[in-house]
């Protein structure tokens, strides 16, 4: 083979697989529009997110149209504020951010001294509008609290709805499901849900610890089994919006780790 065919098949691998050079992420994404008294969008308002278990901070001014948002933003419980001349301080009460989790927090701020502060409260969502994806995290608490045979977290992905432990694939697994799978490393015996994300084969979703990809090829498991202490919560989703996740047909597990505080 010349060369030349030999560059042109080297681009034609790269073009066909640009999932194979793209990070996935476990960070979520605080976002929202900044409005006046009248409904007008407000630009160049100081909005400021901190973390409430590092004491982190971050800090965006709107656009034009009133608009900010804050990404890679680690799972935890934040705290918003908004600073703009001739208005009161807005200060939103602290919200959580889960694992891939786009929160949106609207302000709209009210005339007065910029000493002044005032408190927004109540704005949990009854329909999360940011994306298009359907999922469900597992947080902290549960995983610490729920007793786990083996101490192997895939017990929890049946919380989420949607998801079984029926086996839809072929190969040497159990009628329902569990037991060891080829490629498993972990805690010798524990169980394994190698379970079924809506209706879709077991091998035909993808585990992911702080980005990094944790998949058996072969079985559709993980491979290292996470230690429960160091899981802050973990996320199981699917019919993604979102494009580093469209080669998946099955489920999305994405979990991350516990940070320093």
């Amino acid at each position: 083979m010349s060369v030349g065919k030999a560059i042109g098949h080297v681009v034609l691998v790269t073009t066909l697989l640009p999932g194979a050079v793209l990070a996935q992420s476990s960070m979520g994404t605080v976002n929202g529009t900044i409005t006046d008294p009248t409904g007008a969008s407000v630009p160049g308002a100081n909005v400021t997110l901190v973390n409430e278990g590092t004491n982190v901070q971050n800090t965006r001014q709107t656009n034009d149209a009133g608009y900010y948002v804050f990404v890679n933003v680690r799972p935890g419980r934040y705290l918003l504020s908004v600073e703009m001349s001739g208005f009161t301080r807005a200060e939103v009460s602290v919200f959580t951010v889960g694992v891939n989790e786009t929160v949106a927090r609207n302000l709209r701020l009210e005339l007065g001294a910029l000493s002044e502060t005032t408190v927004v409260t109540g704005q949990s969502e009854l329909i999360q509008t940011s994306t298009a994806e359907l999922g469900n995290i597992v947080e902290q608490r549960v995983i610490q609290d729920v007793p786990l045979q083996g101490r192997n977290f895939t017990q929890l992905m049946l919380l989420s709805p949607g998801v079984n432990p029926i086996s839809t694939a072929q190969g040497p697994q159990s009628e329902i499901g569990f037991g060891a799978s080829e490629g498993n490393s972990g805690v010798p015996f524990s169980t394994i849900a190698n379970a079924s994300v809506q209706g879709q084969q077991n091998r035909s979703k993808i585990y992911y610890v702080d980005g990094i990809v944790n998949t058996s090829v072969r079985s559709g498991s993980y491979v290292a089994l996470p230690d429960i202490d160091s899981l802050q919560e973990f996320k199981v989703q699917s019919h993604s919006d979102k494009a580093e996740f469209g080669g998946v047909t099955g489920g999305v597990i994405n979990m991350t780790s516990k940070s320093g505080t």
